[in-house]
């Protein structure tokens, strides 16, 4: 005997499709609650730094995505996703305090004080 007996197909594929919805949701909410505690877990962390790139990434026909390259005395770089705003006051060259998370995977912006 099944456990799906007496039900109609309809409601079988109510079903399942809502218990595959039920685990997607629950995954999401899992994914989201990594990356905030990847965030929240971080220490932020404050370098000299030299702005090396910028760049505007298209997302879809109205969106765009912000990324602003910096370089380290010690010669590594790093790349960030800014904010719109951030991005209009950074230019290349800049130099100055860089202040950022970073956990594992996550790389987050937090500020850059330009020196004059």
């Amino acid at each position: 005997m099944s456990c799906f007996s007496g039900l109609s197909d309809g409601a079988i594929a109510f079903t399942i499709f809502g218990g595959v919805f039920f685990l997607v949701i629950v995954g999401v909410t899992i994914s989201i609650r990594r990356e905030s505690n990847a965030f929240n877990s971080a220490s932020d962390m404050t370098a000299f730094a030299k702005v090396v790139s910028r760049v505007v990434e298209r997302q879809g026909r109205s969106s765009n995505a912000y990324h602003i390259a910096f370089e380290f005395q010690d010669g590594t770089r790093k790349s960030f996703e800014v904010k719109l705003d951030q991005y209009n006051t950074i230019t290349d060259s800049d130099t100055g305090m860089l202040t950022y998370r970073e956990n594992g995977k996550y790389l987050f912006f937090i500020s850059f004080d330009r020196q004059a």
